[in-house]
């Protein structure tokens, strides 16, 4: 069932192995323990190979978090992304027909195959465990996964070959070599999965492996709700400029760095807020929210003032939200400067976000802002009806509304991008429009007296679901992030809120499929086990869990957040399905959450309430492809140390779900 083969030896000796496979057809649980029995070390590598069927000879693989089929999409952009290329003798340019990862890279070191209705998939724990002299060149004594054409296989230790896909120029493969001592030895469990059904059945393999490793991983702690939020809303509006009113997306956390900055006439604070996505009406709501719980007037008049500023001067021609507001200059407690990331491509300070094209804007953005600014009025309705503020907030919501389901393609799309000048999709393939559907559901009870309105939303936001459809069957569901083309763990929560929303909506089994269909996929790119970072790391030193993270794309290969808002979707599955699966995972997600957030003044070097944006567990950095990274260049086990506000608002939204 596995061979054994020796790879990149440096020291050869005789070695004696020892497989040992037991269980039933679904699963067989292989014990592989690899013994010295020769006169001198052994250094080099060891593949634990599993032979696929010949028949099996054009599979779709998955390796969780990292590699879904092809990855064609990814090689579109301007980064190489790692690619699977079956007809490849040579790699060339990130395309391989075999690839080797770093357990540390993936969600799970699993790798599925699926072909004709029958699937084979390998996984084994993430760590091996060894005699006392024998040594690893990699500090983690971490599994690699990987497969070629006709083999799936596990090495001891792990390699990454034929690239390395850490998010830099530098695309070397990565050699490790285990020494291993006359009389020394390794262990190692694998577990080898071989069932029939559709591609969809990964879903058996991915949870019965979380089940496993569940055993003997430990979650982090699960904070008091309160006292968290108090420290939350504390960061937020450390993120709010009072004197222009907006909140700026990011702020390092150690001052000094600033005060250099400003010394030189500049700053590195990231002075831009999005309408949706990651700033703007999500923080808004927010900090609205934990108001309801944390007694700050000062936090609800933020939110109130910057709703207000986005409804007043954000509306676009076309009735949509303008993508941004980027203030061209910046004023500071230093003095007054250019903002550095205003570009002159802009036509002014409310714009297009991140999309090249000053009048277009993306659907995943103006749907998210609608979404919450709809649970923003509803908020307000239910607990301070004297709010005046509402009907210009439900002014600038319907006019929104209303050109989304103009716009909306007969077949059901919403679109990907729009020209917000003319109110026209200009770019209809991706699923960044799966949001209009929680967010026209919300607003459809805003709007309740409107019946033609109402029947008007109900017949959209069906043709939707049923649109989005094959995106989510498909397993390629992408396009939530406004810079990235991937599949996203962000599309899948998408996904799993607009079917769940759908399926509460008309009751139709279809829409409660697409659901648990949209969450298994999503959780795919949920991490199941912890990763042993370096202990002398910030990481390390706080003990922080890597269990229950969300890779962010198979593009963007750090663990983020912002599934913790689909958390009371999940529960619901379970309530639905009656499978705890989904609760479990949604709670050990919250718990990796909230383990981030910096309770009081000096937690990783940073203020009470401050929270990065990327805890690095593998050594990966964003700074694209023309950055040169240098021989000291180590970021596993470190924090990127810019403290991010939607991250922070992530967990003030996701907070009531996850009460303790």
């Amino acid at each position: 069932m596995i061979e054994i083969i020796k790879d990149h030896v440096e020291k050869d000796s005789k070695l004696n192995f020892e497989v040992s496979p037991d269980g039933g057809d679904f699963k067989k649980n292989v014990r592989v323990r690899i013994t010295n029995c020769g006169q001198t070390d052994f250094v080099g590598a060891l593949r634990l190979t599993l032979a696929l069927p010949e028949k099996m000879n054009s599979p779709w693989r998955m390796v969780p978090g990292f590699i879904y089929g092809e990855n064609r999409r990814l090689n579109e952009r301007s980064r190489g992304y790692p690619r699977v290329d079956s007809a490849l003798t040579t790699p060339s340019a990130m395309s391989s027909s075999w690839w080797d990862l770093a357990a540390d890279r993936t969600a799970s070191p699993l790798v599925f195959a699926h072909q004709d209705g029958q699937a084979i998939a390998l996984g084994g724990v993430p760590h091996f465990t060894v005699s006392e002299g024998v040594v690893s060149d990699d500090p983690e004594p971490q599994i690699g996964i990987g497969f070629g054409n006709n083999y799936l296989r596990v090495s001891i230790p792990a390699c990454e070959e034929p690239f390395t896909y850490s998010g830099t120029s530098d695309a070397e493969p990565t050699i490790r070599r285990i020494t291993l001592p006359p009389g020394g030895w390794i262990e190692q469990n694998l577990f080898v999965y071989q069932l029939a059904g559709d591609r969809h059945c990964y879903r058996l393999v991915v949870e019965d492996y979380y089940r496993t490793l569940r055993q003997s991983q430990v979650p982090a702690e699960k904070p008091a709700t309160a006292p968290l939020l108090a420290d939350a809303v504390t960061g937020i509006l450390a993120h709010y400029h009072q004197d222009d009113n907006y909140f700026i997306y990011s702020r390092p956390y150690f001052p000094v760095i600033e005060q250099i900055c400003n010394g030189r006439g500049t700053t590195v604070e990231w002075h831009q807020m999005n309408t949706g996505f990651v700033n703007g009406f999500p923080v808004c709501l927010a900090l609205l929210k934990a108001a309801c719980t944390v007694e700050s007037s000062t936090a609800r008049d933020a939110a109130i003032k910057v709703a207000n500023r986005i409804c007043a001067e954000g509306l676009s021609p076309s009735g949509l939200f303008r993508a941004d507001f980027m203030p061209q200059y910046i004023n500071s407690l230093n003095g007054r400067m250019k903002n550095p990331i205003y570009s002159e491509k802009r036509r002014g300070e409310w714009g297009s976000g991140w999309l090249s094209d000053p009048e277009w804007v993306h659907s995943r953005t103006i749907g998210d802002a609608c979404d919450s600014l709809a649970a923003m009025i509803l908020l307000e309705e239910k607990n301070h009806p004297e709010n005046t503020c509402v009907s210009l907030w439900k002014n600038a919501l319907r006019q929104n509304l209303d050109a989304v389901l103009a716009m909306q393609h007969p077949e059901g799309s919403y679109g990907q991008y729009y020209n917000a000048e003319n109110k026209a999709v200009v770019k209809k393939e991706g699923c960044g429009g799966l949001l209009w559907i929680p967010a026209l559901i919300k607003a459809s009870r805003i709007f309740i007296d409107d019946t033609d309105f109402m029947e008007n939303v109900r017949q959209s936001v069906v043709r939707a679901g049923l649109a989005y459809a094959s995106y989510v069957n498909n397993d390629n569901i992408w396009g939530a992030p406004e810079d990235n083309e991937s599949p996203t763990s962000e599309d899948g929560m998408n996904a799993v809120m607009a079917y769940c929303d759908l399926y509460e909506l008309t009751g139709e089994k279809q829409f409660l499929d697409l659901a648990v269909t949209a969450a298994d996929w999503m959780l795919t790119f949920r991490k199941t086990y912890n990763v042993r970072v370096p202990e002398k790391s910030i990481m390390g030193q706080y003990r922080l869990k890597s269990m229950g993270g969300d890779f962010a794309s198979a593009s963007n290969n750090h663990l983020h957040v912002f599934e913790a808002l689909c958390t009371r979707h999940l529960k619901k599955l379970t309530g639905w399905t009656g499978n705890d699966y989904y609760a479990a995972r949604a709670d050990e997600h919250w718990r990796f959450v909230c383990q981030h957030l910096s309770r009081e003044n000096g937690m990783f070097g940073g203020f009470r309430g401050a929270m990065a944006e990327q805890f690095y567990w593998t050594n990966w950095g964003s700074f694209g492809s023309s950055w040169r990274k240098p021989e000291i260049y180590q970021q596993k086990g470190s924090a990127s140390l810019f403290t991010a506000v939607w991250c922070i608002a992530v967990i003030a939204l996701a907070a009531e779900d996850n009460l303790t």
